[in-house]
């Protein structure tokens, strides 16, 4: 009965929501007291009206709580014993600590209550600490000015999921390599979802270019007020509605998207009737038009797509092992539903911290508003509609042009910009640290509505849909609002790397407009445009800005989809602002580094170190435009600036900007000399740099003291173990030149899912066995982060090796380890999955040569198997030397290597084709041997690919180069999809 003692004082407040309170769940407190107290309240609660125990019932459970305090410690905890997941423990510097563990009966919004009750009537401002144990927590968690002082701590490996499983896969009845499931019953009335993700990787949709469906010009399409009309039968083979069929419009940088609804057919042709107001509205606008591909329309998937049907889904698994623990329900499958998972809005002193958040949800773009994108993930629509009711603001008249939909200015335009996962929303003196953010629908982080004091550090951005994390928000960058501002943020020591991998006009880092605000020490790569865009009020140039520095930041591989972009990008004055000893490197896509655009000034831009910029631009001013200058002015009052309709108000830029203290190397010379940079140096490809350019790369980035949990963004990948079903290996070899890689990168790209990997081709081995440089070697590396960008997950090396260099290396232990030492490190640091050997041996071999070279081979397998890397070895077999599968077949056929390609089939003639392969597939296992072909009649023709796999062979290699016919591209699709006879 002491421990009772409050029992009198609370009864009301328990006795309330006795009844609808699930005590069971609740555990931790003793089941005697239980009886206790369920005997006391069965008795007050007698004649308690319904609806007072249902509004009661959180009350009850912090009642509870109370009661089972020790002597007034205000401290509770519950044990494992009672399955609650929750523990708090009072600490000097805490006044309470509560634990949930993942899986349990309390979930993060029980959490959230419990942390409530802990802190003590008298010390309304002191910290309580919920800590997440490793494992998924459902989301959405959803905090208010009620949760201020709470710190939100996740123990190494604790996530939380938006996502919910999808289960009861079965075989497709027409195919058995597909296999099906419904949605999830939490997903009944929702829209269906647009990502699914097994055993934690994203499976792909299908992206199909346009004029295979005969949507373009050129196939005889025509655009209507409904849509498009084509001669093409094609997209009668459309479930439109339940494939969730979309048409994507690709511009310089913005990228488009509406859903289409139905497929008519008659006398006129194929009627494609998409959906309203998205298409009249962007047509309106300038943003649809014929589509660029259509996606989710492909009626055979390839090995890891999946595509929406009606009521449900289908996928193809990506190996057979995959295939079997979906159907058996041993491996998980996952598709988005909340699209919010931590929500902080109007709390103060609150941090967040080693937590993963993943698999949020965006429909929006699925809707009848669709997806029309103004820029950087900010998307028009329509005053009128829902979304745009929402946003409170409607631009019509002059004010349209400012928001860039100048051709709706009689009914306007509304302009939202894409949700985030976690938002930080009117709050102060908040954290996010040491997070990741990853598998999202739309942007990881989003700090808005004027959010005040927040430190975003070190965390990792990544494979989200849209951007990484943004700044303030559309709407709210008008000078003249009587709305709180973001003011003293700090973005730092983050790592944003590949997002926008659907929406790709995204930026990885965007600040809207702010005051007091550092972005430093962030590193920034393999963004699809802009890497940071940083002050881009909407509408453009009236804003607030002052005192923004932006210093310290990693920027690489920018824009490497979109145009007109920049490594960091402005776009309106800031007052007193600087950008200062960052580091730009490997841009290859026409980037500007650092982009001074339409209406900026104000920038001090010093002490910047540029590297291999072949093709970009060091500092570019746009236009610029004072602060005080009348919005769109009849001409400049500024002379010598342009004054076209898109640059504004104008003014002279060498007085309102300044650049000083740039280094370049390996970079052509500046196109536009008005850049007004001063202390501009040049150095050629391999030059060093001088120590104060040095330090400056060496202080880039997230800064080693401040590293959380998460990786520094390098480009190595966890190599993909998983044997896949089927295999096309593209080679592409060999001394490309840098110019040639975002041609080849671009039709990779966009036939990603008619191949499974790629082997490009830098390295050789020496005359004397060493490992080196085949020549192209630094510009093949540097390709392999925009290969992964473009969607190819599985990339080895080719390492050309001569035959005076094999000789010494099979007889040389010492020499050999050196060689395998040399490869194993090169592949972790660049990122390989493996290598391909390319032994061209001396025409005079032996027995004894054969089995020194398979021991070598042996060697260099059991090193890279250590990290799971791959090793596969190109053999002659064409009888033409002494040296060919004839001599030396068994000795590859008990190998360790994982496959054999054979060069002999690298033929036109049939019947060579089939002497060889055959000889090759009667010593080898199937799983072992993998034919090489050539892009010629064999390859095409559908006979040959059943040939193959009617002998069990699953993995062919094809050389060399992306093709130019669709033919080639089609029949490497082809054998990943023929059924095996």
């Amino acid at each position: 009965t002491h421990r009772l003692g409050c029992l009198d004082a609370a009864r009301d407040l328990f006795s309330s929501a006795l009844a609808s309170c699930d005590l069971e769940q609740r555990g931790g407190v003793s089941s005697r007291l239980l009886v206790l107290i369920a005997a006391v309240f069965a008795v007050t609660t007698r004649n308690m009206p319904p609806h007072r125990l249902e509004s009661a019932t959180a009350l009850v459970c912090v009642g509870l709580l109370i009661c089972s305090a020790f002597d007034g410690a205000h401290s509770v905890d519950f044990s494992d014993d009672a399955l609650d997941g929750a523990r708090a423990i009072a600490e000097d510097s805490l006044c309470g600590r509560i634990r949930v563990v993942a899986g349990g009966n309390v979930g993060l919004g029980d959490a959230r209550i419990l942390a409530q009750a802990a802190r003590p009537a008298d010390r309304p401002n002191c910290t309580v600490q919920v800590t997440l144990s490793a494992g998924e927590h459902q989301a959405p968690l959803m905090l208010d000015s009620r949760d201020s002082n709470t710190r939100w701590v996740g123990e190494p490996g604790a996530v939380v999921s938006g996502g919910v499983a999808v289960s009861g896969w079965y075989v497709d009845s027409g195919d058995p390599d597909l296999i099906r499931a419904g949605l999830p019953a939490a997903l009944a009335g929702s829209p269906p979802p647009r990502q699914l993700y097994v055993n934690g990787a994203k499976a792909a949709i299908t992206v199909t270019n346009a004029s295979v469906v005969g949507l373009t010009a050129a196939a005889g399409a025509v655009l209507t007020d409904a849509g498009l009309t084509t001669p093409s039968k094609v997209p009668l083979q459309w479930d439109a509605r339940g494939q969730q069929i979309e048409i994507r419009h690709d511009s310089a940088y913005p990228q488009s998207r509406c859903a289409v609804r139905a497929v008519r057919f008659d006398n006129n042709g194929t009627h494609i009737d998409v959906a309203q107001p998205c298409w009249s509205f962007g047509r309106l606008l300038g943003q649809m038009d014929f589509p660029s591909v259509v996606l989710n329309a492909e009626s055979q998937l390839q090995i890891g797509q999946w595509q929406p049907v009606q009521n449900g889904l289908r996928y193809r698994p990506r190996s057979a092992m995959e295939k079997a623990g979906l159907l058996s329900g041993s491996m998980r499958a996952s598709v988005p539903m909340a699209s919010v998972l931590l929500d902080l809005e109007m709390a103060t002193a609150v941090e967040i911290s080693g937590i993963t958040f993943v698999q949020s949800a965006w429909n929006a773009p699925s809707s009848d508003d669709g997806y029309l994108e103004r820029y950087g993930t900010i998307r028009y629509v329509r005053c009128d509609s829902a979304a745009g009711k929402e946003t409170g603001q409607c631009y019509s008249g002059d004010s349209a042009c400012a928001a860039g939909c100048c051709a709706a200015a009689t009914g306007g335009c509304s302009l939202t910009m894409a949700p985030a996962a976690v938002r930080v929303r009117q709050s102060t003196h908040v954290t996010v640290s040491q997070c990741t953010f990853r598998q999202l629908g739309s942007w990881g982080l989003a700090v808005t509505h004027g959010s005040q004091h927040v430190t975003v550090s070190n965390n990792l951005f990544t494979d989200s849909a849209a951007g990484g994390l943004y700044v303030g928000n559309v709407n709210e960058t008008r000078s003249d609002l009587l709305l709180p501002k973001p003011e003293f943020i700090n973005v730092a020591d983050n790592v944003v790397d590949t997002v926008g991998t659907e929406f790709q006009g995204t930026s990885g880092l965007h600040l809207f407009s702010a005051i007091s605000t550092i972005l430093q020490h962030n590193r920034i790569l393999n963004n699809p445009y802009t890497s940071m865009t940083v002050v881009w009020p909407v509408p453009q140039n009236d804003s607030f800005n002052y005192n923004i520095t932006v210093r310290g930041n990693d920027v690489s591989n920018s824009s490497w989809w979109g145009g007109d972009g920049g490594a960091i990008h402005t776009l309106a004055w800031c007052t007193a602002c600087t950008i200062s000893r960052n580091y730009f490197h490997n841009q290859h896509h026409g980037t500007k580094c650092t982009y001074i655009d339409n209406g900026s000034s104000g920038y001090a831009i010093t002490d910047h170190v540029i590297d291999d910029v072949p093709e970009s631009i060091y500092v570019y001013w746009q236009q610029c435009c004072r602060p005080e200058c009348p919005y769109m002015p009849s001409e400049s009052p500024y002379p010598g600036c342009n004054t076209s309709s898109h640059d504004k108000c104008c003014c002279n830029c060498g007085s309102d900007n300044s650049a000083t203290r740039v280094w370049v190397r390996d970079g052509v010379r500046d196109p536009f000399p008005e850049s007004n940079v001063t202390e501009l140096v040049w150095l050629e490809a391999g030059q060093p740099f001088p120590p104060s350019a040095q330090s400056i790369i060496h202080e880039a980035g997230p800064r080693p003291d401040r590293v959380g949990q998460h990786s520094l963004g390098t480009v190595r990948p966890t190599p993909l173990t998983e044997p896949l079903l089927r295999e096309v290996d593209l080679f592409v070899c060999c001394s490309i030149a840098t110019s040639a890689w975002p041609g080849i990168v671009s039709s990779l790209h966009a036939h990603k899912n008619n191949l499974t990997g790629v082997i490009i081709a830098p390295y050789s081995m020496s005359g004397t066995g060493e490992f080196g440089d085949q020549g192209g070697g630094a510009a093949a590396e540097q390709a392999v982060p925009k290969l992964r960008v473009a969607g190819i997950q599985r990339i080895k090396a080719l390492i050309a090796m001569s035959p005076g260099g094999i000789r010494q290396a099979i007889y040389n232990t010492t020499l050999a380890t050196k060689f395998i030492t040399a490869a194993v490190q090169r592949s972790e640091a660049i990122g390989f999955d493996g290598f391909n050997l390319d032994a061209e041996f001396p025409n005079d071999p032996n027995a004894t040569d054969g089995t020194a070279f398979v021991a070598f081979l042996n060697q260099f397998a059991d090193e890279l198997h250590k990290s799971n890397r791959t090793l596969t070895v190109d053999v002659h077999g064409d009888g033409s030397t002494p040296f060919d599968f004839h001599v030396w077949g068994k000795l590859y056929a008990t190998s360790r290597v994982d496959k054999v390609i054979s060069m002999a089939t690298y033929t036109d003639a049939k019947s060579n084709f089939d002497r060889y392969f055959a000889e090759c597939a009667a010593v080898l296992t199937p799983s072992k041997y993998q034919p090489g072909l050539e892009l010629n009649a064999v390859l095409t023709n559908p006979k040959d690919i059943v040939y193959i796999l009617s002998k069990g062979v699953t993995s062919i290699a094809v050389w060399a180069n992306p093709p130019n016919g669709q033919q080639y591209w089609d029949a490497m699709g082809r054998f990943l999809i023929t059924p095996t006879q």
